[in-house]
């Protein structure tokens, strides 16, 4: 019985030695996600106040604006369009060349303040010499050096001798014509032409008549150049003329005074 028993103590003592010997399974550790990350639900459920301002405000958009050439316009459109734009102009520098039936050719540059002054230099069949002018409203001053001061002045023809006013022959447009767009000191125009019609009194005119042709600018409806064919009659001056005129650097600063 003793050496039984000895004998169960030992394989009970092995047994534990054993036991001891097998490693043990270990925990896998819990990962929870890190607290300024949000789970797809919670993105789902609740969203961010940077996603509540894209879903509640509204996106403003801008209609594009057209312009002129961007758009189909009928001649009349486009001719009324330049007679207000034309109408708003304080100044421009200009090229004319003229020809008075039977009388004179004229030819020149320089500026205008709109809408009855004039400064610019002009060749005609009277002169040797380009020669300066001044026009204020209804007086003329030309260099003459003949005249003590150097200057001579005396009162002028409205219409005919005043370049600021031919400006205004656009007004007087009738039944216009579109010929197509074409290219004028680098601008792209309408081309277009027309009947005139002065209207009555117009600068003490009693009448006047004829045809007219435009290259108004496709960008902003300014004239760029005019061709003018046109007779008229009044108390101070009764002619047919032929003029072409040409503008541009319209309301550059000017000014226009009398020479002293």
């Amino acid at each position: 019985m003793t050496a039984t028993r000895g004998g169960c103590f030992a394989v009970a003592v092995l047994f534990v030695l054993l036991l001891a010997c097998v490693p043990q399974a270990e925990e896998s550790p819990t990962v929870s996600p890190p607290a300024d990350v949000p789970t797809v639900a919670v993105l789902a459920e609740t969203p961010t106040e940077a996603a509540v301002a894209v879903q509640t405000t509204p996106v403003e958009t801008t209609a594009p604006t057209e312009t002129p050439g961007e758009v189909d316009l009928s001649p009349e459109e486009i001719m009324e369009g330049s007679v207000q734009k034309m109408s708003g102009v304080t100044s421009a520098h200009f090229v004319f060349e003229q020809e008075v039936v039977e009388s004179y050719t004229a030819s020149g540059e320089g500026v205008l303040l709109l809408p009855d002054c004039a400064h610019f230099e002009k060749t005609s069949t009277f002169d040797k010499e380009p020669v300066e002018t001044i026009i204020i409203g209804s007086t003329g001053y030309w260099v003459d050096e003949a005249i003590s001061g150097g200057w001579n002045s005396g009162p002028i023809a409205p219409f005919a001798s005043n370049p600021a006013r031919w400006v205004e022959l656009l007004q007087f447009y009738e039944n216009p014509a579109l010929m197509g767009q074409e290219m004028v000191n680098g601008v792209d125009c309408h081309h277009l032409q027309f009947a005139v019609t002065f209207e009555p009194g117009w600068l003490g005119l009693f009448s006047g008549a004829g045809t007219g042709e435009a290259w108004i600018s496709m960008q902003d409806f300014s004239l760029v150049k005019a061709v003018y064919a046109v007779e008229y009659e009044g108390a101070r001056e009764s002619d047919s003329m032929k003029l072409t005129l040409e503008l541009s650097q319209l309301d550059k600063p000017v000014t226009i005074e009398a020479p002293r």
